[in-house]
């Protein structure tokens, strides 16, 4: 068993050491024949993904958070009220 595995070892290291390039030569040699297997071009190999769009939440917006846009379009001093309220009653909160 332990011949066995040695022996693939060895046939596995082989075949690495012939199919993945050191150089860097090597390498971009390779991306032309890559991309016309898997139908693409050179420059769509090289390119980075598109980001993938984040999940939005669905349904109604929260309360709290309606509310919080209707204060952003207070006056500053009305803003300045409901934030030293919003951060007595958390403190007050956070106490009990």
């Amino acid at each position: 068993m332990q011949r066995y595995q040695a022996i693939t070892t060895l046939v596995t290291s082989e075949l690495i050491e012939r199919t993945v390039p050191t150089d860097a030569d090597d390498a971009v040699s390779m991306l032309a024949p890559i991309a016309i297997a898997v139908n693409a071009t050179v420059a769509e190999l090289l390119e980075e993904p598109a980001p993938t769009k984040s999940r939005t939440r669905r349904g109604p917006t929260p309360v709290l958070q309606r509310q919080l846009e209707q204060v952003a379009t207070l006056p500053r001093a009305r803003q300045k009220m409901i934030h030293e309220m919003l951060d007595a009653l958390i403190n007050q909160q956070q106490a009990s």
